[in-house]
């Protein structure tokens, strides 16, 4: 599994150009770029925090002007998919020490393996891309009546 949760921002332009097949490039690229960054604030909104060093792997990638990526994760933050997506019940055993060590409650506890419980995931890529979608709503609707006052 990539270390990296990839929301993908790609094919805007195709909905742009239903309002007008002549819209210039530059608008296309400018609603993408802003349909990106709506995803990207909202991936960081809703990425649980504990430590901080999730949410400071939150970056946007341009691949083309109308074509951009939004990760998460990546070798600062392996763990991303695991979070997001959540995990099946499993066993965890020491890799570099005799034993675990961990707290429960404010007690340490050492044992020589634990059966993990799972965990359904944060689901913050869904959650960030649903609402993402209504701010881009709004802000096209915005937009629209921008070019209506001109």
């Amino acid at each position: 599994m990539s270390p990296h949760v990839m929301m993908e921002v790609k094919g805007l332009e195709v909905l742009v150009k239903l309002f007008n097949p002549q819209t210039p490039p530059v608008i296309l690229e400018r609603v993408v770029q802003k349909a990106a960054w709506i995803v990207k604030d909202r991936v960081r909104q809703f990425i649980p925090v504990r430590t901080g060093r999730l949410l400071e792997t939150v970056e946007m990638e341009k691949i083309s002007p109308v074509y951009i990526i939004v990760t998460s994760g990546g070798s600062e933050a392996p763990y991303a998919p695991f979070v997001a997506f959540g995990t099946r019940p499993h066993i965890i055993l020491p890799r570099e020490a005799s034993a675990l060590r961990f707290e429960i409650d404010g007690e340490v506890i050492f044992a020589k393996r634990v059966m993990h419980p799972g965990y359904v995931g944060s689901q913050y890529p869904r959650l960030a891309i649903e609402y993402a979608v209504e701010d881009f709503h709004t802000f096209l609707a915005d937009e629209v009546a921008e070019v209506i006052r001109a």
